[in-house]
Order: structure tokens, then sequence, then C-alpha cells
């Protein structure tokens, strides 16, 4: 590996990983010139961001109509995982709100996985850019859940559950066998909330 490419200055951190994904893209593009398209998209991508980032998330990045925002790196939030599993029913029910503000009669929607553990975090370095960001299983056992929820659903790992269990209702959902992994993960989707015990950041 060239040596500008390894990440520099990481440290092993504890974090909460959500990815949630919009839906509907394909049909905004059917109906709307690529421009409105597209500016409706980011107006949600936006929504999204700033849901994230009131209950203590850092968004490390956009992956096309996919949001990806960590809780615990690089800024300590209290109870992460209960902080991620609230911004993400946050944004499934905003997101309804958002479909009856833009008019759209085919409305857009989400689907959002979150995962936690110990992931690597730091600043990743290339020829060109600088960033922060963070890697590990939890991370890709994050945008797996995502891939596998439906849209509407929220499905968390077996790490989130353990934290949030108390707080929140869940379905228990067949266990998976993810490529690469030795033994099956737990999945669990989010009902509803039991009590809102998280203190919002902002």
């Amino acid at each position: 590996m060239d040596p500008s490419e390894r990440t520099s200055e990481t440290e092993r951190r504890w974090a909460t990983i959500l990815f949630a994904d919009i839906t509907g893209f394909t049909g905004l593009n059917e109906r709307f010139d690529i421009e409105d398209a597209y500016s409706i998209v980011s107006a949600c991508l936006k929504l999204l961001d700033g849901i994230a980032r009131k209950h203590g998330g850092t968004v490390d990045k956009y992956l096309g109509d996919c949001i990806m925002a960590m809780f615990g790196v690089p800024l300590a939030v209290e109870d992460a995982p209960k902080a991620a599993v609230n911004a993400a029913i946050e944004m499934h029910n905003r997101i309804h709100e958002f479909n009856r503000e833009q008019g759209l009669a085919e409305p857009l929607d989400i689907h959002t996985g979150i995962n936690t553990g110990k992931v690597v975090s730091g600043d990743i370095s290339g020829p060109v850019i600088r960033e922060f960001s963070v890697m590990g299983d939890p991370v890709n056992i994050a945008a797996r859940l995502k891939d596998l929820a439906s849209k509407g659903q929220i499905w968390i790992g077996e790490e989130t559950y353990r934290h949030t269990q108390d707080t929140f209702e869940f379905r228990s959902l067949d266990a998976l066998t993810l490529k690469g992994k030795s033994r099956e993960v737990g999945v669990y989707e989010v009902v509803s909330r039991r009590e809102h015990l998280y203190r919002e950041v902002g």
C-alpha cells in the first residue's frame, strides 16, 4: 500500500452507525425533470442530515441517496445507541411530512440499518484529500441491515438492541448469516418507542 493511502491517527472507538437510504428516486426521475428530482432528493437528504445532527450524530458521508451517520465518534454522545434509534424514528416520521410538504403523489420513503460496536476511527489520508471516517464490522453490518430492510423499516443489530431494549419496542427477526462472518447476526426491527429516555441534543 502506498504510504499516502494509509489511515493515520487512528483509534478504536465504541460507536453506533446509522445508514438511511431513500427509496422512490426512480419514480421521481420519471415524473420530474432531472434537476427538479435532484433538488427534491437533496432537500430530503438535508432533512435527514439535520435530524442526525440534532440527536448528536456526525454525518460521515452521502452515498448517492443514502446518508451515513456516526454516533459516538468523533464526538462523544450520551447513550449513542438510543440517540441513533431516536434519530431513525424521527427520520421515518418526518419523511411523511416531507412528502406532504412537497406534494408528492408517489411519496419517498426510507429504510434504515443501525449497528453498534468497536470501529477504527481516524483521518483517512490520500494523495489529494484527507477526511475523518470509520471502518470495521459494525459499519459493514449496519450497511447490510439497511440493504435488507424494506422501505419504512428500521433494522438494528444485537449490540444496539442490548443497549435499547428497555426504551423501544422491537420485533425479533431471523438471525442473518452475513458474508465473511463466522456466526449468525441477531437482527431486530424497531416497532415503537416505549419511553423517550434520551435527552435530545440542541
